[in-house]
């Protein structure tokens, strides 16, 4: 599964489920009543009474979320449908973005009614939009019953609503998803290139195609597609076609940003990694950062720890990592990963043996010696009193599956044989 971190960090909003839940109970156990006068005009969207909430002041230079919200629904109230549809979208893309929250209360308790409006006045997505509120109702994820209903999101909803309940992860089966992207549903293709074994992808100029029309599709599944792309394979940031992405959602998504889209944080992390100027990089992270979008948060922690156009900050970048525990890269949670570092060696922060060690438990990932794993084990020694040696074997060979990386008989045999853990094991 590709980001169940990150669907649980978003929870795809409590307070948003709540509400659209309750629309939809309402409307089922309600006592029958005499029908109205049937009127063919769909009921004005209630305005409230501020559309900010408590949102904080803005960057100057940017129309922020709720100011787009608030146009997009006027829109739609007066009767555009894709006005209906835009503000739809652009709360499914903060849902996309990590942790992000960018609108104010008053908006997040209109949405319901847009969604409703939407359908009323012919939108697909409006109508597929209110029905993923029995979806999220199910108890049983991943099950036949889920896979339909999802499915039918998907058809019916398009990218936007299927990659809040996709992430790259295959439904069921491989051959659902290639068709599905080739009829042009960007967030299967991300599926593909996700899909370790799928003989879809049996090449790498198999898996840059499908990365690629993924991402040329629908901007949103960029980044999702550097990342898998990437994983088990950092050598592919050497690939002409990873930079291109990289350069498009520095491009696009710095457009959209400054539009009032909740796509800052995915700009800033892309100039990062392009080695972009540093104060523009800040800029957008600092824009995302309003949104509380994670990756805004590591991208500012990333330039204070390293010292990257500012003196460096290691306190300061502990407290950008503590707001982007969800992140994860190359199947770690990496902000985890990094505040485990800075507790080791006391960097910025007191040095504690313990705290590390909850840093980097909650940033490793299981299966691989991945930097973390090894920081784990090398903790795990520290602890007093420390897990005796049998306890310890027992774990890494829990922690490091020789099937999924031929490294681990060597983690296995540093732990056996009591020598020290180094901070990376060299590829083989």
């Amino acid at each position: 599964m590709m980001r169940i971190a990150r669907l649980s960090a978003r929870g795809k909003w409590a307070l948003l489920a709540g509400v659209v839940g309750v629309v939809s109970c309402n409307r089922e156990k309600a006592t029958p009543q005499p029908e109205p006068a049937v009127s063919n005009a769909p009921a004005p969207i209630p305005s409230g009474s501020s559309s900010a909430g408590s949102q904080a002041q803005r960057a100057a230079w940017r129309m922020s979320p709720n100011e787009r919200f608030e146009a997009l629904r006027k829109q739609c109230d007066e009767g555009a449908v894709k006005g209906c549809e835009d503000t739809l979208v652009l709360v499914l893309e903060a849902e996309h973005a990590y942790g992000a929250q960018p609108f104010g209360r008053p908006n997040i308790e209109r949405v319901p009614a847009i969604a409703r409006r939407g359908c009323d006045l012919g939108s697909k997505l409006a109508c597929a939009f209110i029905k993923r509120a029995e979806v999220d109702k199910l108890e049983v994820r991943y099950d036949e019953r889920w896979n339909a209903m999802v499915k039918d999101l998907c058809d019916t909803g398009g990218d936007p609503l299927c990659l809040a309940y996709r992430f790259g992860s295959t439904i069921d089966s491989s051959a659902w998803s290639s068709k599905a992207c080739e009829r042009g549903l960007g967030t299967e293709c991300l599926t593909i290139v996700n899909s370790s074994g799928d003989d879809s992808i049996a090449t790498d100029a198999d898996r840059k195609r499908f990365a690629q029309k993924a991402c040329d599709t629908y901007i949103q599944t960029c980044h999702d597609v550097v990342r898998s792309l990437l994983r088990e394979h950092p050598e592919r940031k050497a690939w002409k076609e990873v930079r291109a992405i990289h350069e498009r959602i520095a491009t696009e998504q710095s457009k959209r940003c400054a539009e009032g889209h909740p796509t800052c944080g995915d700009a800033a992390y892309s100039m990062l990694e392009l080695g972009r100027d540093l104060a523009e990089t800040r800029r957008y992270a600092e824009a995302g950062l309003e949104d509380e979008d994670q990756l805004a948060a590591y991208v500012l922690g990333r330039l204070a720890e390293e010292g990257l156009g500012q003196p460096a900050d290691p306190a300061k970048a502990a407290k950008l990592y503590e707001k982007c525990g969800f992140i994860m890269q190359d199947d770690e949670k990496f902000c985890h990963a990094r505040l485990a570092a800075l507790y080791e060696e006391g960097r910025g922060v007191p040095k504690d043996v313990n705290v590390a060690l909850k840093h980097a438990q909650l940033g490793k990932h299981w299966g691989r010696p991945t930097p973390t794993v090894l920081r784990y084990f090398r903790l795990l020694r520290e602890q007093s009193p420390p897990p005796s040696k049998d306890e310890l074997v027992k774990k890494v060979k829990g922690n490091c599956f020789e099937k999924l990386d031929r490294r681990c008989p060597t983690l296995w045999k540093l732990v056996e044989e009591g020598k020290p853990i180094p901070e990376a094991l060299p590829e083989r």
